[in-house]
């Protein structure tokens, strides 16, 4: 489905049950695969299921920024961006039914300072059709942070 890109087992990236997006004990609630392809471009697939539910019949729109916002940190941080969210700005374009397994696209734009731009875009996998879009500035974190959160970039 995702031609070029490898999946990835976050997991081993950030250790066991770092992500409340994703984590396995959220059963029937959002799983979400990561993918990377060979100059560190994420994707991911995200199945949404009941327990992600706002709307009747429809994912929250909560669920749906905490995967954007997630998957956006976790493209800086793959391309050695060590992060934290600054901003999120997230659009609404269509409702996204349950039970429904979308794809995202990430990107990554390196902005001045410690700023840095993303943005994501969440789409049906078999028509392109997009449900959601976001763009974050997140702040890059120094060495002494890191550090004081005992984290290696």
């Amino acid at each position: 489905m995702l031609e070029g890109f490898r999946k990835i087992d976050l997991a081993d990236f950030i250790g066991r049950n770092r992500s409340f997006v994703s984590a396995p004990e959220y059963d029937n609630g959002i799983d979400v695969d990561y993918y990377l392809n060979d100059k560190n471009e994420l994707r991911a697939e995200v199945h949404f299921g009941e327990r992600s539910m706002g709307p009747p019949d429809h994912v929250h729109g909560g669920a749906m920024a905490a995967v954007l916002d997630e998957a956006m940190g976790i493209a800086c941080w793959f391309k050695m961006l060590p992060v934290v969210t600054r901003t999120l700005t997230t659009h609404f374009l269509r409702m996204v039914p349950i039970d429904t397994t979308v794809i995202l696209r990430t990107t990554v734009t390196e902005g001045l300072g410690s700023d840095i731009r993303t943005g994501a875009v969440m789409v049906d996998p078999g028509n392109d059709l997009e449900y959601a879009s976001a763009e974050g500035i997140y702040k890059k974190l120094s060495q002494s942070k890191l550090d004081k959160l005992g984290l290696d970039r």
